[in-house]
């Protein structure tokens, strides 16, 4: 596995200096909008609270610094050479493309139809839309 933008875990780095930091402010009690909901949680399960709330707030932060690095994974590389050439195809969708001279269809679908047979059968060729 590889980084795309290995920089950003050197961020992983300045995570026990806010850790330290974080411990030198006097600790917040637990929050909440109101009491009621407090009373019925049992004081066993507000100490894990106020334990593990911290450490999964630095888990997320590693996750998040993790993810701004970009992993990636290659299974292996294959360059793989052809020939072919670059098609343009240029397609009307003003009112007048909706005019029923084919039939059952109109011009517009008409036209999608062919341009999807006429890219199938262009199978190393890059193929470029322009709508207009």
């Amino acid at each position: 596995m590889e980084f795309r933008h290995p920089a950003f875990s050197l961020l992983i780095l300045t995570l026990p200096a806010l850790w330290m930091w974080s411990r030198r402010k006097p600790r917040a009690a637990f929050h909440f909008w109101s009491v009621e909901g407090l009373e019925k949680i049992p004081p066993s399960w507000r100490q894990l609270l106020n334990r593990l709330l911290p450490t999964l707030r630095y888990v997320i932060l590693i996750l998040f610094i993790l993810a701004l690095a970009r992993p990636q994974k290659a299974t292996h590389e294959r360059e793989h050479e052809t020939q072919g050439v670059d098609i343009v195809i240029s397609l009307d969708i003003s009112g007048s493309m909706l005019a029923e001279d084919f039939q059952p269809e109109n011009r517009l679908g008409v036209a999608k139809e062919e341009a999807k047979k006429f890219i199938k059968g262009r199978e190393n060729d890059r193929i470029g839309l322009v709508v207009f």
